[in-house]
Protein backbone atom coordinates (compact mmCIF):
# COMPACT_ATOMS: atom_id res chain seq x y z
CA UNK A 1 0.00 0.00 0.00
CA UNK A 2 1.27 3.25 -0.70
CA UNK A 3 1.08 6.11 1.65
CA UNK A 4 1.25 9.79 0.82
CA UNK A 5 1.07 11.50 4.28
CA UNK A 6 1.91 11.12 7.60
CA UNK A 7 -0.92 8.57 9.40
CA UNK A 8 -0.69 9.70 12.98
CA UNK A 9 -4.00 11.62 12.30
CA UNK A 10 -6.36 8.52 11.41
CA UNK A 11 -5.96 4.98 12.70
CA UNK A 12 -4.41 3.12 10.09
CA UNK A 13 -2.39 -0.07 11.15
CA UNK A 14 0.08 -2.18 8.88
CA UNK A 15 2.75 -1.79 6.83
CA UNK A 16 3.50 1.52 5.00
CA UNK A 17 5.96 2.25 2.69
CA UNK A 18 6.68 4.08 -0.37
CA UNK A 19 7.37 7.46 -1.55
CA UNK A 20 5.58 10.80 -0.46
CA UNK A 21 4.52 13.00 -3.34
CA UNK A 22 6.16 15.82 -1.87
CA UNK A 23 9.74 16.50 -0.81
CA UNK A 24 12.49 14.47 -1.71
CA UNK A 25 12.52 11.44 0.87
CA UNK A 26 13.72 9.22 -1.66
CA UNK A 27 16.00 10.38 -3.89
CA UNK A 28 18.27 7.87 -4.53
CA UNK A 29 15.23 5.15 -4.66
CA UNK A 30 13.60 3.58 -1.76
CA UNK A 31 15.36 1.95 1.36
CA UNK A 32 13.98 1.03 4.56
CA UNK A 33 14.80 4.12 6.13
CA UNK A 34 11.46 6.45 6.47
CA UNK A 35 9.54 3.35 5.79
CA UNK A 36 7.75 2.87 8.95
CA UNK A 37 4.81 0.53 10.90
CA UNK A 38 2.12 1.57 12.30
CA UNK A 39 0.15 -0.77 15.40
CA UNK A 40 -3.14 0.11 17.32
CA UNK A 41 -2.49 0.00 21.23
CA UNK A 42 -4.88 -0.75 23.43
CA UNK A 43 -3.99 1.24 26.80
CA UNK A 44 -6.64 1.70 29.94
CA UNK A 45 -7.22 4.74 27.91
CA UNK A 46 -8.46 3.54 24.69
CA UNK A 47 -6.96 3.05 21.71
CA UNK A 48 -4.03 4.61 20.08
CA UNK A 49 -2.11 4.52 16.94
CA UNK A 50 2.10 3.98 17.80
CA UNK A 51 4.61 4.60 14.69
CA UNK A 52 7.49 2.24 14.85
CA UNK A 53 10.76 2.28 12.71
CA UNK A 54 9.85 -0.41 9.62
CA UNK A 55 11.95 -3.76 10.53
CA UNK A 56 12.53 -6.95 8.41
CA UNK A 57 11.34 -10.06 10.08
CA UNK A 58 13.49 -12.58 10.78
CA UNK A 59 14.57 -16.10 8.25
CA UNK A 60 11.83 -18.07 8.49
CA UNK A 61 13.85 -20.48 7.97
CA UNK A 62 15.72 -20.64 10.39
CA UNK A 63 16.94 -23.76 12.79
CA UNK A 64 15.08 -22.01 15.57
CA UNK A 65 12.43 -20.41 13.85
CA UNK A 66 11.61 -23.77 12.26
CA UNK A 67 11.43 -25.68 15.91
CA UNK A 68 9.28 -22.90 17.00
CA UNK A 69 6.67 -23.70 13.85
CA UNK A 70 7.01 -27.58 14.50
CA UNK A 71 6.33 -26.92 18.50
CA UNK A 72 3.49 -24.63 17.07
CA UNK A 73 2.41 -26.93 14.53
CA UNK A 74 1.93 -29.76 17.05
CA UNK A 75 0.32 -27.86 19.72
CA UNK A 76 -2.71 -26.85 17.04
CA UNK A 77 -2.88 -30.67 15.90
CA UNK A 78 -3.41 -31.48 19.26
CA UNK A 79 -6.25 -28.81 20.21
CA UNK A 80 -7.79 -30.49 16.78
CA UNK A 81 -7.79 -33.80 18.62
CA UNK A 82 -9.03 -33.02 21.88
CA UNK A 83 -12.39 -34.17 22.25
CA UNK A 84 -15.61 -31.30 22.62
CA UNK A 85 -15.13 -31.84 26.70
CA UNK A 86 -11.63 -31.07 26.80
CA UNK A 87 -12.28 -27.89 24.92
CA UNK A 88 -14.94 -27.10 27.21
CA UNK A 89 -12.69 -27.17 29.59
CA UNK A 90 -10.10 -24.74 28.11
CA UNK A 91 -13.08 -22.52 27.36
CA UNK A 92 -14.53 -22.48 31.10
CA UNK A 93 -10.94 -21.56 32.77
CA UNK A 94 -10.91 -17.83 33.44
CA UNK A 95 -6.68 -17.34 33.66
CA UNK A 96 -4.72 -16.04 31.80
CA UNK A 97 -8.30 -13.17 30.93
CA UNK A 98 -9.65 -12.19 27.63
CA UNK A 99 -8.38 -15.58 26.01
CA UNK A 100 -10.16 -18.04 23.93
CA UNK A 101 -9.94 -21.81 24.81
CA UNK A 102 -7.69 -22.24 22.24
CA UNK A 103 -5.90 -19.48 22.81
CA UNK A 104 -5.33 -20.66 26.37
CA UNK A 105 -4.37 -24.24 25.15
CA UNK A 106 -1.94 -22.82 22.75
CA UNK A 107 -0.44 -20.36 25.55
CA UNK A 108 0.14 -23.36 28.15
CA UNK A 109 1.01 -25.99 25.58
CA UNK A 110 4.02 -23.51 24.08
CA UNK A 111 5.16 -22.79 27.72
CA UNK A 112 5.84 -26.55 27.99
CA UNK A 113 3.02 -26.60 31.11
CA UNK A 114 1.19 -29.34 31.78
CA UNK A 115 -2.05 -29.32 29.11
Amino acid sequence: MKVFMPLYSIGAWGRFYGKYPFGSFYGDGPRLYGYCIYQRRHTAHGIITVKEQYYKSSNPTHPNCVIGQNSFRSGVRLWQDLPAEGKAIYNSYSYPRQMSGYNRFLHYYLKGLPV
